[in-house]
């Protein structure tokens, strides 16, 4: 009925095709880490946190000058930041 190589072939192609694209980003993101600085641990302290200011974005969804507040949460950590943001903005909807 089925010949027992072709299916461990077949098995084992698959296998390989549903990794390989997994263990590509994994060592793609470590070989990438590898060339960052590792930064002091009282400059990751100083960044750890919420921040919160105002943007200004020059021209606008209207053509006008639109300021926004800013919202980002920072987690430093050895050689890199993570977070998140947000970004908070009033324009009028306009009817085209």
């Amino acid at each position: 009925m089925w010949d027992a190589p072709v299916v461990v072939a077949a098995l084992i192609a698959g296998g390989v095709a549903m990794t390989s694209p997994i263990i590509t980003f994994i060592v793609t993101k470590a070989y990438e880490k590898r060339f960052l600085e590792r930064m002091p641990k009282g400059r990751q302290k100083a960044l750890t946190g919420k921040w919160s200011g105002v943007g200004y974005q020059e021209i606008g969804p209207d053509g006008q000058p639109l300021d926004a507040k800013l919202s980002l949460d920072l987690i430093a950590n050895g050689k890199t930041v993570t977070g998140t943001g947000e970004r908070f903005a009033c324009v009028e909807p306009t009817i085209i």
